[in-house]
């Protein structure tokens, strides 16, 4: 079994930094378990308004879900949620209001840029976060006290894995449309680095603002550059405006590839709406769902409470909100710091257990080895995860079709 090695990342803080929160009087998303501590504060830093909103959505859920399972499972614990947005100046604010609650962690941002702008008023805090969306290789080495940690990989790993898939299916010239924030140039950056590396032209890279509106000037760099095929780094809302665009010029015709903030089942219908079958031969990487029992468990989980399948990033958001939720648990238990427990749930000389079932244990202050959906069992240093699982996906009619899965280690 690989040792752990969030062992490493030691956090030096002063003890007894808001472990444990009173139940406010409103507000928040609280359960009746009757642990006998007082009850645990969970935060939500997940955004409900702008472009990321269904991403945050899918998210929030998930976190939902965990919240009720440790409820039913006889914890004390209360979910506070804010709305992380999709603009720094909106998540600065929420942040600060979350932190005045005193969670014992913060599942958030959705948003690399947000994620960045909000990183230096957690850690001055003192209060771990988990994003279970935030993928910019720049989080890994970000100078954060141990404090910050994600549940998906770094998105670098994504754009060379699309320029591969690309690559295979005979393309050699591209157009590269990214939105121009952390996210989106991560993963251009990478994919063109990999696809001029296999043999391929990027004929086109263009970044464009993530608060436009119409696109047609891009979109007219992208018919001039004539190219095989047409690779889109970006988010739902502004996707749809782009394929607007990019159909009165007969672009759809060709290949297209995206990455994860485009991996929506809904996104074909939202962005054609007469036509939604134009946008099934799209291929994209994004983030899977591991073999598992765990993984399973979460699945039928979440579709006996929302009645569909558990969407891109939920897994994540719920492996996000367990982690903190039993640290925080077993902080209570030992009198300890939530953020010292974190690697303490993740022991792997642990008894082995799913969401839950753990409970029982962290509430006696013993270690656990906590079974991540996602596949999550530790995480190294950076506080990445250790392996993560990816999927080459495609959109269908009845959804997204999943056509090859893969494993990476980091």
């Amino acid at each position: 079994m690989v040792q752990s090695s969030t062992v490493k990342r030691v956090h030096l803080a002063a003890a007894g930094v808001a472990v444990l929160g009173v139940l406010a009087a409103c507000g928040g998303d609280s359960g009746s378990g009757d642990s006998g501590g007082e009850t645990v504060k969970l935060g939500s830093l997940l955004p409900t308004t702008g472009d990321l909103a269904p991403l945050g959505e899918n998210t929030l859920n998930a976190t939902k879900l965990a919240v009720k399972e440790a409820t039913a499972g006889d914890a004390a614990v209360e979910l506070i949620s804010q709305d992380g947005g999709s603009q720094e100046s909106i998540a600065q604010s929420a942040v600060q209001q979350l932190l005045a609650e005193d969670p014992v962690g913060i599942v958030g941002a959705v948003s690399s840029a947000v994620c960045l702008s909000v990183i230096d008023t957690v850690v001055q805090s003192e209060i771990p976060m988990i994003s279970p969306a935030c993928t910019s290789p720049q989080l890994t080495t970000y100078e954060d006290d141990g404090l910050f940690y994600r549940t998906a990989a770094p998105s670098d790993v994504q754009g060379a894995l699309l320029a591969d898939v690309a690559y295979e299916d005979g393309v050699r010239s591209v157009a590269l449309m990214a939105v121009n924030n952390s996210y989106g140039q991560s993963i251009s950056e990478r994919f063109v680095e990999r696809f001029t590396e296999l043999g391929g032209e990027v004929a086109a890279e263009i970044n464009y603002d993530a608060a436009a509106k119409t696109f047609t000037a891009e979109v007219q760099q992208v018919a001039a550059a004539e190219p095989d095929a047409v690779v889109l780094i970006g988010y739902a809302d502004t996707g749809a405006a782009i394929v607007h665009d990019a159909s009165q010029r007969g672009l759809l015709d060709l290949p297209w590839y995206t990455g994860d903030g485009i991996q929506d089942a809904s996104f074909p219908t939202e962005a054609l709406p007469n036509s939604p079958e134009q946008l099934y031969s799209w291929k994209g990487i994004g983030i899977g769902a591991a073999d598992s029992d765990a993984a399973s468990t979460f699945a039928k989980a979440y579709q006996e409470e929302y009645g569909e399948e558990a969407p891109s990033f939920s897994a994540q958001a719920y492996d996000s909100a367990w982690v903190l939720l039993l640290a925080g648990l077993k902080a209570q238990a030992s009198d300890t710091d939530p953020v010292d427990e974190i690697a303490n749930v993740l022991d792997p000389e642990a008894e082995p257990c799913i969401a839950a079932d753990c409970l029982a244990a962290v509430q006696e202050g013993t270690n656990v080895a906590y079974q991540g959906a996602t596949g999550l069992t530790a995480f190294d240093e950076n506080g990445d995860p250790t392996s993560s699982t990816f999927v080459i996906w495609q959109f269908a009619a009845d959804g997204i079709t999943t056509l090859q899965t893969l494993e990476s280690g980091q």
